[in-house]
């Protein structure tokens, strides 16, 4: 299950970095454009379902990914690459975390 996953996670890099285009923002950095970006979450949420991963996750993780990435500006420091794995590491470790109990 999990080496499914991990090849589709990567195929969907590669397929992102491929059609993602950015603009510029001054000289501060860039942003992912809003097209692009609903279409890679999309292949990005059919990837996860097809890895057998559970809809209310594949959605959660797909929400907070799309919540991160809308508009932030991506430093031109950092490649688009980074930035957008940044955030999908973010969005899957909050969607797999629990809150601590209180007892």
């Amino acid at each position: 299950m999990f080496k499914s996953l991990r090849e589709r996670l990567a195929g969907w890099k590669e397929k992102a970095e491929a059609e993602v285009t950015s603009e510029a923002i001054g000289d501060s950095g860039r942003k992912i454009k809003e097209d692009k970006l609903e279409e890679i979450l999309y292949d990005l949420e059919i990837a996860l379902l097809e890895s057998d991963v559970a809809f209310p996750v594949a959605k959660e993780i797909v929400d907070r990914l799309a919540e991160d990435l809308r508009g932030k500006r991506i430093s031109r420091e950092v490649s688009l690459e980074q930035g957008v794995e940044a955030a999908l590491r973010d969005a899957i470790t909050k969607a797999l975390s629990v809150p601590p109990l209180d007892f």
